[in-house]
């Protein structure tokens, strides 16, 4: 497994991550904290490469993007369920830029945490 930044909160130090029971324990001190806080936040895990995958946390439903370390398209997206743009998912980037995403894009958490571990190994 490769070695992962992630990044929390805004202007917040990141954190090693290098394996699943160290991103299990960020993806639960992260929702825990947004459930806390009574807001869905957006963490984002960036590779040695700056490859970086962005996940919301503390809620039941996720959306999961992919952006190259070069900053260039293509720029991916989870696809959900449903094509609808309504209702959006609203979350904020490390608690401080908020983010709305339509509901074509949002997972269940579940699957965004497995496409972490992927992206991880």
């Amino acid at each position: 497994m490769i070695e992962l930044r992630a990044s929390i909160k805004d202007q917040a130090q990141e954190r090693v991550v290098s394996s699943e029971e160290a991103l299990d324990a960020t993806f639960a001190e992260a929702s825990a904290e947004a459930r806390a806080r009574g807001s869905l936040n957006i963490i984002v895990l960036t590779a040695p490469n700056r490859d970086w995958l962005s996940i919301v946390v503390g809620g039941e439903e996720t959306v999961v993007g992919y952006n190259h370390g070069h900053g260039d398209p293509p720029y991916y997206a989870s696809a959900g369920e449903v094509q609808t743009h309504d209702p959006v998912l609203t979350a904020y980037v490390g608690f401080k830029h908020r983010t709305e995403f339509p509901r074509r894009w949002v997972v269940p958490f579940a699957t965004g945490k497995q496409a972490a571990r992927e992206f991880l190994a």
